[in-house]
């Protein structure tokens, strides 16, 4: 591993380096591992509540087993934001991708939903290793501006997503959900290849150094709350994580069991609701690309307006498709299409992060903005059960009732960012 004071721009061999879109060659890896990260995620993100569901977990039970598997990113997220600066970048992020690839060989052997929420759960904890990547992306851009960084490397994300729900959803008519998560787990193997393959890089501060000037290694228990409260004392941060807490529980309330509700009431098969996911997709891609651009122009607040209004109108046509017959199932997937927003407004607050919190303390701010989102996974899915249990159109509109006041307050808000 390269001394801490030395430069982390890759030494040339006389020839112009080769970039796409601008990355540097540890940071394409990054972008392909993440593309085929997506793609993994992608083959089952849509299904997973019926394959939970098949597994005979009721509406209340598959709430449940997404909660508890998205709980465990909670506390993984705040234990990377205390690692981040102090091990290496590349072998935490080798690690969480080992479980993650772990995790996914768990979806192919599942006999009940128990099993696919310690496989949830498993994946989730692999998270420790996101502060460690955005970290990493912002040492390895070589130049780039952070923000065209980050936006390039995780849109890949995105962009994973788009083709493998369609294949997945032919898997399954196929071969059925088995063979859909083999195909899920072979791409979660490559990519952990491709983090393999990038190069170390150096922290963004030295090892805290103790008496004696010696460097100090490992955790101590006095700075994980030094190293977060450091981060909350930024205003701007602090209010962002506020807005995003209410916006995502919202949000995963009422998205969390739409495959359920468009099977249920519109007799949606599986597999066609992994086609669906490839419009989500997409609108994810454009989405993210394009919301970085406006946000320079009309702010970052109001660009969350933006997101938040198109995941609204998506939610208001799933809720009206039942009632319109034969087009019901169009209008369902266009409203299932507008998820993709999800995506954007996530690589949008990681760019909001990175423009307000600068030096150090930005490893701990990535982890906590994670850890928000993170929450609003595990709260989100089981507030969404016991409302479908009730009716399955109620988190539709609990997320409508709490997503349109939020929009319309931050597009007429003094602009903080």
């Amino acid at each position: 591993m390269p001394d801490a004071d030395e430069s982390p721009v890759a030494p040339t061999t006389g020839r112009s380096s080769f970039r796409p879109f601008g990355l540097s060659r540890d940071n394409t890896l990054l972008a392909l591992s993440t593309l085929l990260f997506g793609a993994s995620f992608g083959f089952y993100q849509y299904v997973l509540p019926l394959f939970i569901a098949s597994l005979g977990a009721s509406p209340d039970q598959v709430g449940l087993a997404l909660a508890i598997g998205n709980s465990g990113s909670i506390v993984s997220i705040l234990v990377g934001g205390l690692f981040v600066e102090r091990y290496s970048y590349r072998w935490q992020m080798i690690v969480s991708w080992t479980m993650s690839a772990v995790a996914t060989a768990l979806f192919v052997v599942a006999w009940s939903w128990e099993i696919v929420a310690i496989a949830l759960l498993v994946s989730t904890i692999s998270l420790f290793g996101i502060p460690a990547f955005n970290a990493y992306i912002i040492a390895a851009r070589e130049g780039q501006e952070t923000t065209d960084a980050l936006t390039r490397v995780f849109v890949g994300f995105t962009a994973g997503q788009t083709v493998t729900p369609t294949l997945g959803g032919w898997i399954i008519a196929a071969s059925g959900m088995p063979a859909m998560f083999l195909a899920s787990l072979a791409c979660m193997v490559a990519s952990t290849v491709a983090v393999v393959l990038v190069r170390e890089r150096p922290a963004a501060v030295p090892a805290l150094v103790g008496a004696g000037g010696k460097p100090r290694r490992g955790v101590h228990l006095g700075e994980p709350l030094r190293a977060y409260g450091a981060a909350l004392t930024n205003g701007p941060f602090r209010g962002l994580l506020v807005l995003l807490v209410v916006l995502y529980i919202a949000t995963f309330t009422g998205v969390s069991l739409v495959p359920n509700f468009l099977h249920d009431r519109l007799d949606v098969d599986p597999s066609a609701i992994g086609v669906l996911g490839t419009g989500a997709a997409v609108v994810g891609i454009i989405g993210s690309l394009g919301l970085a651009r406006v946000a320079r122009r009309l702010g970052f607040y109001r660009t969350l307006a933006l997101a938040q209004l198109l995941l609204s109108g998506g939610i208001g046509l799933i809720l009206l498709a039942p009632g319109l017959g034969s087009d019901g199932v169009l209008v369902g997937g266009l409203g299932f299409s507008a998820r993709g927003a999800i995506q954007a407004q996530q690589t949008l607050s990681r760019a909001m992060v990175a423009g307000v919190v600068r030096g150090a303390g930005l490893g701990p701010a990535f982890a906590l903005q994670s850890t928000v989102f993170n929450v609003a996974m595990a709260v989100g899915p089981a507030l969404a059960g016991l409302l479908y249990a009730a009716d399955p159109a109620l988190p539709l509109w609990i997320a409508l009732a709490v997503g349109i006041p939020i929009s319309l307050w931050l597009g007429v808000r003094a602009q903080s960012l």
